[in-house]
């Protein structure tokens, strides 16, 4: 929308972009936490993991080419996206571990801080929530639930926003007139979802709802990408 509608380029759009993910992350934190569907033991690894490589992930955003980026990423989105659906039966045939074995691994620090890494570094360079990899990741990689997964992955992303933020804003990348009262919308809609919405829908449903939203974003993205990136070699 911010390269579209707006005509930013796609550095300015990035850095826009991941202002507003700072509001909506604080403020679903707030919805999800007071219908207990946050585990705080499991923040601060994913936080840590994720502020470091956010910001790594912005100052490489300006060496690399944004359009081959989010081609690539376009083409994750959608090969993650039947895989979400799919998840229990694809979990259930890669391995057959005890209940005691998922108690003890499946929320382990390390294992949340590699999660926390890969959102972070997404989110630094594409100016994007986290969620596309956190959610996925959480899924497949521990035994939260989908409710879970989304709570854990807005919490955990609001430091790693902050310091992908701070380092696109001192480059120049954040449009302040349009930042600001996006993240005014965003705080409201992200707090009226999480809070109100959320736990009115099916598991079934958002977990359809997401992976629609993957797959068709991850078209947009590769399409639009790809063509441009194409027409500007």
């Amino acid at each position: 929308m911010l390269t579209g509608f707006l005509k930013l380029p796609q550095h300015h759009a990035h850095g826009t972009a991941l202002s507003t993910v700072i509001s909506t992350g604080i403020s679903a934190t707030f919805g999800y936490s007071s219908l207990g569907l946050i585990n705080w033991s499991l923040i601060p690894a994913m936080t840590v993991s994720g502020m470091v490589t956010s910001a790594a992930g912005a100052k490489l955003a300006n060496r690399l080419n944004p359009l081959a980026l989010k081609a690539s990423l376009g083409l994750f989105m959608m090969a993650i996206s039947p895989m979400i659906i799919f998840r229990e039966q694809i979990v259930s045939s890669l391995t057959k571990r005890s209940e005691a074995e998922k108690s003890r691994g499946n929320r382990s620090q390390m294992r949340m801080a590699l999660i926390g890494a890969g959102s972070g570094l997404l989110s630094g360079l594409f100016g994007i929530g986290g969620g596309i990899v956190t959610v996925p990741a959480l899924l497949f990689m521990s035994d939260v639930s989908h409710k879970e997964s989304l709570g854990l992955s807005l919490a955990s992303m609001v430091m790693p926003a902050i310091s992908g933020g701070l380092v696109h804003l001192k480059q120049g990348n954040v449009v302040l007139r349009i930042a600001v009262p996006l993240s005014l919308g965003t705080c409201a809609g992200a707090y009226i979802g999480s809070k109100y919405v959320a736990p009115n829908v099916s598991t079934d449903h958002l977990k359809f709802g997401f992976a629609a939203f993957m797959a068709v974003v991850g078209f947009r993205y590769f399409k639009n990408s790809s063509s441009l990136f194409l027409r500007n070699k």
